[in-house]
């Protein structure tokens, strides 16, 4: 029988294992494995970054690698292009065919536009030994490359942690495990197996999360936008001149007929306004001549 101070040191063993459990966001999908699997997968993934290192060894002497760079480091690469092509659906043909041959899948795709104003958004999914293969490849079939960036996110920190977390996890669950197979009374077992349960659950989600990042650090996303090409502008064509003297001397003779007629309104309008203006003209004439024949007469008189 099972006493009380084994059930005490049960559930503080469950409380202090629960403090240090870590969980994901809840937006990731997990799928737990068996409880029959967990051993395999435990060593699948302490030597997931020691593969990576090996694969990063032999492809030094063969096609240049990305994860050759950062040697036993876990990184998840990303890249973004904007790339003007001389025809986007045979461009976004041939990427297809090159991410195909490497390895890769097409992970998203969307069009714009028609013929030759089209523009294609793709992204693609490349092993990460490829990554820079890719890249060339892409630059290859552009004509002008408009924008090129290249994100690289280590994460080989959290994975660590990940793992010497999920190692005391497991630690955990078998002495429970172990506790349950000596349980006499189905009080006791009922309350043991619910501290499995819940300490399965955080292994599954360590488990989830670590998949989660060995997928990313294999794959690598990429970004491209195809822009079709702007059309090339038209050649300068040099104008010459040429004479028209018919054409000059109507156009002169034009401005000389206007001249006359600008001439002949102006005589019109002052014949029309004369009452107006030949009165104050007579008026000024007259006083001018007086004002002279009075200062004549001065001068005799003197």
């Amino acid at each position: 029988m099972v006493r009380p101070v084994t059930i005490v040191m049960l559930l503080a063993l469950f409380w202090l294992t629960a403090c240090g459990g870590v969980g994901v966001a809840s937006n990731e999908v997990i799928t737990a494995p068996a409880m029959g699997a967990m051993p395999e997968a435990r060593s699948e993934r302490a030597t997931a970054i020691e593969s990576a290192g090996s694969a990063a060894g032999g492809a030094a002497s063969g096609e240049s690698s990305t994860q050759a760079q950062y040697g036993l480091r876990m990184v998840i690469m990303n890249a973004s292009l904007v790339v003007e092509v001389a025809s986007v659906d045979q461009a976004e043909a041939q990427l297809r065919n090159s991410v195909n041959r490497l390895g890769g899948y097409t992970l998203y795709a969307r069009a714009t536009g028609e013929g030759e104003n089209k523009t294609s958004y793709v992204t693609f999914r490349v092993p990460v030994e490829h990554f820079d293969r890719f890249l060339t490849d892409v630059e290859g079939i552009a004509e002008r490359v408009i924008r090129r960036e290249v994100r690289g996110e280590d994460v080989t920190e959290e994975y660590v942690d990940l793992e010497a977390r999920l190692r005391n996890l497991e630690a955990s669950r078998d002495r429970i495990a172990a506790l349950l197979a000596r349980a006499n009374t189905v009080e006791e077992t009922l309350r043991i197996n619910q501290a499995l349960t819940e300490i399965q659950g955080q292994i599954e989600h360590l488990q989830g999360r670590m998949r989660y990042l060995e997928q990313n650090a294999a794959y690598s996303t990429i970004d491209i936008e195809l822009r079709p090409l702007p059309p090339a502008p038209e050649p300068s064509q040099t104008i010459w001149p040429t004479w028209e003297p018919g054409k000059v001397w109507s156009e002169q003779l034009a401005l000389l007929a206007t001249f006359g007629y600008t001439l002949l309104n102006a005589l019109i309008v002052i014949v029309v306004w004369t009452p107006v203006w030949i009165i104050p003209a007579f008026l000024v004439v007259w006083l001018w001549r007086h004002w002279q024949r009075g200062r004549q007469s001065e001068q005799v008189r003197s």
